[in-house]
């Protein structure tokens, strides 16, 4: 996974129990960017994601750039993420 700069940037938004949390980050791809958020934010998530805790981001129908996972945490509660390409390197 090459994260810099030069990648495109990403918003990550995430719903979990009621809450909405937004972040952004640089990465390559969607998927990267799904597990850099994972292994970056939030204590209660796996630590390293696998099958059995994560659905790999699926693109969103009649949408350009947007991507939608689920990842279940440590506890086995659902987390709902949108990853939109938010911008390319020029």
């Amino acid at each position: 996974m090459n994260i810099g700069t030069s990648d495109p940037l990403w918003t990550v938004v995430a719903e979990y129990e009621g809450c909405t949390y937004v972040s952004q980050c640089h990465a390559e791809a969607v998927e990267d960017a799904c597990v850099l958020w994972i292994s970056s934010e939030h204590d209660w998530l796996p630590s390293q994601p696998d099958g059995d805790y994560l659905d790999m981001p699926e693109p969103l129908e009649h949408s350009a750039n947007v991507w939608c996972a689920s990842i279940l945490t440590r506890d086995e509660d659902m987390i709902l993420l949108h990853l939109i390409r938010t911008a390319t390197p020029s």
